[in-house]
């Protein structure tokens, strides 16, 4: 018989860590806001705060062999990268 490799962790649950750590970001960068003269625009910055964010979390769940959860969480940042490129885009572009 063969040994089958357990897979730990919850999909769902990377899925709302990848929202909580943008969410905690994108507060981090609307209190910024307030003090840099570019203003609206560090808000623009979130794939980098969401890069510098999600990546501690990852490292953590890999400790801990969690695989599924780092599946969830990479999901999440690549939609949160898609939704932003593409409003970005429509900023950029003014459409």
């Amino acid at each position: 018989m063969s040994e089958r490799s357990v897979v730990e962790g919850n999909f769902l649950l990377g899925l709302v860590l990848c929202f909580v750590v943008n969410i905690l970001v994108l507060f981090c960068f609307l209190f910024l806001s307030g003090f840099v003269p570019a203003g609206g625009y560090v808000a623009q910055l979130i794939g980098l705060g969401q890069f510098v964010g999600i990546l501690p979390v990852i490292k953590l769940l890999k400790i801990k062999g969690h695989e599924r959860t780092i599946q969830g969480l990479l999901v999440g940042a690549a939609m949160c990268f898609l939704l932003n490129s593409a409003c970005m885009l429509l900023t950029i572009f003014d459409l």
